[in-house]
């Protein structure tokens, strides 16, 4: 019988779910949307997923709650298009807000602009929205439409048997070096 005790046994595992087995090696072209850990002490060198030839593009539509880290404050109500605003290391993108109340509104992308990355913060401009101040937005991976999983160093981290690491929700890991340790993986 497995030890149960963490994690679970690969001969429970392996080929249940599309999963297999990984020892330590180099694995190019998967298509992994999970792993477990099967020893103490698993660790990585290299995991990458997405298609790094597609680049990072924003949502356009409306911007995502959360995504707003700072609300609007003292607007004047109405419709503001083609925002000014400062901040992100891309350039291009188009906002429109429509404001509902001196701290509510709709925030929309209107153009998606390039060269935006995870954890670009896009402040809108003072006097933009009539009086007050507009919103900040800090852009996640949640807000990006296209791959944006490409690559994390893990080597300083260890894994113990039993944990779990998934990819973002419609990402998949596509390469995995396990330096040392196994995992089972799951396609």
């Amino acid at each position: 019988m497995s030890n149960t005790s963490k994690g679970i046994g690969q001969d429970r595992l392996a080929g249940v779910f599309g999963s297999k087995y990984m020892p330590a090696a180099t694995y190019n072209n998967q298509r992994i949307y999970a792993f477990i850990a099967q020893e103490d002490d698993t660790q990585f060198s290299a995991l990458s997923g997405g298609d790094e030839s597609v680049p990072q593009v924003i949502n356009t539509g409306t911007v995502r709650a959360a995504a707003i880290t700072t609300a609007i404050s003292a607007a004047t109500i109405g419709q503001y298009n083609n925002v000014a605003y400062t901040g992100g290391s891309g350039s291009g993108l188009v906002l429109n807000i429509t404001v509902t109340g001196a701290a509510t509104g709709v925030v929309t992308v209107i153009n998606a602009g390039t060269g935006y990355v995870i954890g670009d913060v896009i402040t809108v401009t003072a006097g933009e929205l009539g009086t007050g101040s507009g919103p900040v937005i800090t852009l996640a991976y949640q807000d990006f439409g296209l791959d944006y999983l490409t690559s994390q160093s893990l080597a300083s981290v260890n894994l113990n048997k039993g944990a779990l690491i998934t990819a973002p929700q419609g990402e998949t890991f596509k390469t995995l070096i396990v330096a040392t340790g196994s995992v089972i993986a799951y396609s």
